[in-house]
Parts: structure tokens; C-alpha cells; sequence
């Protein structure tokens, strides 16, 4: 079981920091299957739903058995952005 943690920015071309992404979708996929994958509140006891959204900084974490996934943020929207891990 690991722990990931990740934020989520809006990033504009002319400035170094972004404005953090409030409530962004971020849904955890198995790489080979595609299957979303179960996640966890803390370290493998209390499940959570699958997407998990980000908070009022834009971060987001779960705890997720070990393996290869692809995290999407806003899933199916033109927003859409994939992350391997």
C-alpha cells in the first residue's frame, strides 16, 4: 500500500505559479486494464470513492496498493490530462 499525494494547478504560459484547480476530478486507473483502481482514506482501511476531488489548494491524496496506474484529472472533459505513476 502506498500513499500519493498530488496537486493541481491552472498554469498560464507567462507565470511560474499556477492558481490552484479547486474541486478538480481525479480518477485512478489500472495501467494495463483500465480498471479504476480501489482507494483508501488511510493506509488500507477505510475505503473512499474513486474519483477523489481536490481541495481548496488544489491537492489531492490517497492511498492506493502498489502497481501501475494512470491518474486522469476531469476524466472525460476537454481539461483532461493523464499522469503515469
Amino acid at each position: 500500500m502506498i500513499k500519493y499525494e498530488g496537486s493541481v494547478f491552472n498554469q498560464r504560459e507567462t507565470q511560474d505559479t499556477g492558481i490552484a484547480y479547486v474541486n478538480a476530478t481525479v480518477t485512478v486507473r489500472k495501467t494495463f486494464t483500465g480498471a479504476k483502481a480501489s482507494l483508501f482514506v488511510d493506509d488500507g482501511i477505510t475505503p473512499t470513492g474513486n474519483p477523489v476531488k481536490s481541495d481548496s489548494l488544489g491537492n489531492y491524496s490517497f492511498y492506493v496498493d502498489s502497481g501501475e496506474y494512470n491518474i486522469i484529472l476531469n476524466e472525460g472533459l476537454v481539461t483532461e490530462k493523464v499522469q503515469h505513476c
